[in-house]
């Protein structure tokens, strides 16, 4: 398991995101989205998961992947989260297979307030 730390922030209002971890301001329900571009996969790995980790439960999605294409996949997470105010939002990702060695390419995550 790897937790995806981010190094660029492009907007934070109210400065509820640090490095890897999302706190939420207010008791409200959040859409949460993650995005992860895996490289150097092999034919040995069988399948990605990504993973936001919230207080309350974890919200995953699967990547099972084909040996044709499996030196670059994108995984994505999108998911509506009820949060409580205080409550952590942690993106990580999980790699099946013989060799758990890849390359994360690039990640995102977003997170707008749905109310």
């Amino acid at each position: 398991q790897y937790n995806q730390v981010f190094n660029t922030e492009i907007k934070d209002v109210g400065g509820n995101f640090a490095s890897s971890t999302f706190t939420a301001p207010i008791t409200a329900c959040y859409q949460q989205s993650y995005n992860v571009i895996y490289e150097g996969l092999s034919s040995s790995n069988t399948y990605c998961r990504g993973r936001i980790v919230t207080s309350n439960r974890t919200y995953e999605d699967y990547l099972i992947l084909k040996t044709a294409q499996a030196s670059f996949n994108t995984n994505r997470v999108v998911h509506a989260m009820d949060m409580d105010s205080g409550d952590t939002a942690v993106c990580n990702v999980v790699v099946f297979g013989s060799t758990k060695v890849v390359d994360i390419n690039g990640a995102k995550y977003s997170c707008y307030l749905l109310g």
